[in-house]
């Protein structure tokens, strides 16, 4: 029995001092842990690239949102008008393995456009407002660069004839345009007829295959069928139209307002001292309650005669011989007539001139000028602020009758004429409007400022190159267009 418990104890004693195997399970467990720290390794490294791409992916998101609300910017900030709801519309388009969308929403005043971009599985939104002020209404002197005629009914409502003239002035009349005469060339950069184009005569030709007309438009039938190149009508492409483009209509005029608050004029009179003819706006402006044409023919320009009528800013000067100062805007009650021989004025400034009656000019030789010479004239200067400043002055005929009603007042009849431009040698450049019909007639007329009228018939020989008005001297008749200003610089940045 010792025996048997002596040997137990002695296997004891080796087993337990035996190392065999001891390498295996260091093996074992150092591999265990191996494993497990590259496994962890690959887990962060696969955690770390997928959010390097997600953070990658959310910076191209980014850019693409930016991207979107600035092209939305852009459609807001470059449109017309920045009032219309519609004018930053839904929009989407790929874009650099993304996708770009953007869209405005008006409420109110206010404009919210938003950007969004995709990229990937990433999506960005940002946003910002803008503030659209409230609209204006601008003077629209797009009527100011025509001889325009306004009546869409009378026969022949704006009539050219004559043997070998040339029209080079830009035509507008919302009825026919009649050309008779032989060798009639029409040379004008914009022919618009609102219906009928009728020709009589020989060798009638608008434009030519080196100069086509820049462009023209016939609503209404034409004498040539169909009006063409080979029947003697040349217009660049894309060729004849049949719309009025632009669509005009003669300013309305208050000639009743004028009247009134015209400083100076017939209710406010010229400094003391100005040695202006008595009467000189008006005779009954104290009796009475407007316009009538009381004053009968009124000699502005009296040889000899010194005057400066002068309120403020305004002032309507006369040296006597040969030269005018016009600022501002003046109403006489009465008829305006200039005629002569050898009579050559040149006014400075700009300023316009309303007659309740007509306006009439005739004479040899004779010359109303905004330069000196008439061939420096330049009614669209402007000084370095794009300010007009160039001299320029408009003719405003209200046509009524002499001594008419001045809460009613009435006009003469349309056949009787209301302006009368004719002579011969005669250089014009004095806009006009008139509520009745023009006359031109003579030889070497050079009607060379533009004239809008209810009809008009012109004679002679030529029409010289007409300058339109780009910008209108004070107290001028325009149409009026609302103008909605762009929008304030974007705020409220969100994204």
């Amino acid at each position: 029995m010792r025996l048997g418990a002596d040997i137990g104890r002695g296997m004891l004693r080796r087993l337990a001092n035996d190392e065999q195997g001891i390498a295996l399970v260091l093996a074992l467990t150092t591999l265990l842990v191996l494993s497990s720290l590259t496994a962890s390794v690959l887990v962060a490294t696969a955690v770390n690239h997928r959010n390097a791409k997600v953070s990658s992916d959310a910076n191209h998101a980014f850019a693409l949102a930016e991207e979107g609300l600035a092209y939305g910017e852009g459609r807001l900030y470059s449109a017309a008008t920045s009032g219309q709801a519609m004018l930053v519309p839904d929009t989407s388009f790929s874009q650099d393995g993304g996708t770009v969308s953007y869209s405005g929403t008006l409420t109110g005043s206010t404009w919210t456009i938003v950007g969004t971009g995709r990229y990937g599985t990433a999506s960005r939104t940002v946003s910002a407002q803008a503030t659209v002020p409230e609209a204006q209404t601008v003077l629209d002197p797009t009527i100011w660069n025509y001889m325009y005629v306004d009546n869409p009914t009378a026969s022949c409502g704006l009539q050219y004839s004559g043997s070998s003239a040339t029209i080079t002035v830009p035509l507008y009349s919302r009825g026919d345009v009649c050309l008779s005469g032989s060798s009639l060339k029409y040379n004008g950069a914009d022919l618009e007829v609102g219906r009928a184009l009728d020709f009589s005569g020989s060798s009638i030709a608008i434009g030519t295959s080196q100069q086509p007309i820049s462009k023209v438009n016939v609503v209404g039938s034409c004498a040539w069928s169909p009006c063409d190149s080979a029947h003697g009508l040349w217009v660049a492409p894309p060729g004849l139209g049949h719309t009025l483009d632009p669509v005009l209509s003669m300013p309305v005029v208050d000639f009743q307002g004028q009247w009134a608050t015209s400083n100076p004029g017939p209710k406010n009179p010229c400094q003391a001292g100005s040695g202006v003819p008595s009467p000189f706006f008006d005779n009954d402006a104290a009796t009475t309650t407007g316009p009538n044409n009381s004053l009968g023919t009124i000699n502005l320009f009296p040889s000899g005669h010194s005057y400066d009528c002068k309120v403020g800013s305004s002032e309507l000067k006369w040296n006597g011989s040969n030269a005018l100062t016009v600022n501002g805007s003046f109403y006489f009650d009465g008829n305006i007539n200039i005629s002569g021989s050898s009579v050559h004025i040149t006014y400075t400034g700009r300023g316009t001139i309303y007659a309740s009656g007509t306006i009439s000019v005739s004479g040899s030789s004779l010359s109303f000028c905004g330069a000196s010479p008439c061939s420096n004239w330049n009614p669209n200067a402007t000084d370095a602020s794009g300010n007009y400043v160039g001299n320029e002055l408009i003719f405003v005929a209200g046509c009524y009758v002499q001594n008419t009603s001045p809460t009613n007042p009435v006009r003469l009849s349309t056949s009787s004429t209301c302006e009368s431009i004719s002579g011969s040698s005669l250089t014009w450049q004095v806009g006009s409007l008139v509520e009745g019909h023009v006359q031109f007639s003579g030889s070497s007329l050079a009607e060379q400022a533009p004239v809008i009228a209810d009809t008009a018939d012109l004679s002679g020989s030529s029409l010289t190159q007409m300058l339109p008005f780009h910008g209108l001297p004070p107290g001028a008749p325009s149409d009026t267009k609302p103008v909605t200003p762009v929008p304030t610089a974007p705020t409220n940045w969100d994204g």
